[in-house]
């Protein structure tokens, strides 16, 4: 078994697909051609795909694809929340594996809210996938997000939570008020302080991310306050799914084999979510990381990512 990650692949083909009449979506395609068909769900929402991502597939054995979603990295508009939801990133899914002639069913991986979309788009397109390989389990239920914004990371970061409170200028209640306070300033023209607001997001989470966070913390950018936009936009409508609805239509997904790779002090979702997760999925394995957080660069998470990709 693999113990690092494959050698960066360069893509071999690249493109733009529109999915709507604003929207076009970047996608690319690493490995072997006549391989078997992988696509990576990256994280966010608001993220983007990385090129290290397509380094925990075996460029031999897979065809890797991947793509940012709306509103994300090289896809345009950049920042754009219009025609951008849960349900229209499910279709443009099916949308691109369409676009690449993939006929037969395709293996799909996502990390953190790429695991959201992956269970989404898996239990309207049951018949498209193979395979559903999740890390970092997140099913925007309300628990997960009174977690995050109201009574639970906070406790384990207290000082990286008191600087972020102080930074946002907030003193009212957490939880739901907080989510609007968030979403009210990015949604003002003053861009110095979307800007601020953005960093502050981006630089809470990655205070809990990692078990371990990084020292070095990245400039604000543009592409940060679009992230953030992307992010609360999808925060502020509860993601479109109502309250545990993917954990309720599992017996939609009963047939299809799966794996779940999850931290067990994983900061940003409580290891009860993927537990509750796998109860109802038979065909599901479940790993729970000893040394691990949220994020795939933790210890044991990658070379549990590889074991897993290497025998599927």
């Amino acid at each position: 078994m693999p113990t690092e990650p494959y050698p960066i692949q360069e893509p071999y083909k690249s493109g733009h697909l529109a999915v709507s009449a604003i929207h076009q979506i970047y996608y690319e395609e690493s490995g072997n051609p006549q391989g078997l068909p992988i696509v990576h769900v990256h994280g966010g929402p608001g993220s983007k795909t990385k090129a290290a991502n397509r380094s925990f597939y075996d460029p031999q054995k897979y065809r890797i694809i991947l793509y940012d979603q709306r509103g994300c990295g090289l896809s345009t508009p950049a920042g754009e929340t219009k025609e951008n939801t849960t349900w229209d990133l499910v279709d443009d899914l099916h949308k691109l594996k369409s676009h690449l002639q993939i006929t037969e069913t395709w293996y799909v991986s996502g990390g953190s809210w790429g695991s959201t979309l992956a269970l989404a788009y898996a239990q309207k397109y049951p018949e498209e996938v193979r395979y559903l390989f999740l890390r970092s389990l997140y099913t925007f239920t309300q628990a997960e997000e009174d977690w995050y914004f109201k009574f639970g990371a906070n406790q384990f970061s207290p000082d990286s939570w008191a600087e972020f409170i102080e930074t946002i200028g907030y003193q009212g209640e957490y939880g739901g008020a907080l989510i609007d306070y968030l979403i009210e300033i990015l949604a003002t023209e003053d861009g110095a302080k979307r800007l601020t607001i953005a960093s502050a997001i981006g630089k809470w989470e990655r205070s809990i991310i990692k078990l371990v966070p990084d020292e070095i913390q990245p400039a604000a950018s543009i592409q940060e306050m679009n992230s953030a936009q992307i992010f609360m936009h999808y925060v502020k409508h509860k993601g479109w799914l109502t309250e545990r609805q993917l954990l309720n239509n599992m017996p939609r997904i009963q047939q299809i084999p799966g794996c779940i790779i999850h931290g067990r002090y994983d900061l940003l979702i409580p290891a009860s979510i993927p537990w509750e997760l796998h109860e109802s999925w038979p065909l599901a394995e479940l790993f729970l990381i000893p040394t691990a957080g949220h994020h795939n660069s933790d210890p044991g998470m990658t070379e549990k990512i590889l074991e897993i990709t290497a025998k599927i």
